[in-house]
Formats: C-alpha cells, structure tokens, sequence
C-alpha cells in the first residue's frame, strides 16, 4: 500500500512549492512508514519545466529565493 497525501500548495510567481507526505507500508512487517517532503515546481508558460525535492521547507523556500 502506498499513498501520496498533498498538505499545502504555495504559488511563488515563477515557481509552486508542493508539500506533500508519502505513506506506505511494508508488505510483510505491515509497518507504516512516512516521509514528508517538499517538492518545487519551477514553471515557465504554463509548463512545469524542472522539479526538486527538498527534505525540508526551509530549504525548499530558499531554493525559490524566501525565508520562513
């Protein structure tokens, strides 16, 4: 079983910082496992042009020239 849960959408201009929580679970321990992660989307006339994943918002928002 896995799972992407979208937790927060910020739109920046130029780019989209998606923050999203990937769950899933082992197949023979069945033991749930999350990872939380923030993905920017750099877009340029409509297109999404490159992503990135950070571990972490803050890096993600520096990445796209913010702070917290």
């Amino acid at each position: 079983m896995r799972r992407n849960e979208l937790d927060e959408v910020l739109d920046t201009g130029g780019h989209v910082l998606a923050d999203t929580r990937w769950i899933t679970k082992g197949r023979d321990s069945g033991i749930e496992f999350e990872m939380r992660l923030w993905a920017v989307f750099t877009c340029s006339r409509r297109c999404v042009t490159r992503i990135e994943w950070f571990r972490d918002r803050s890096q993600a928002l520096k990445a796209v020239g913010l702070s917290e």
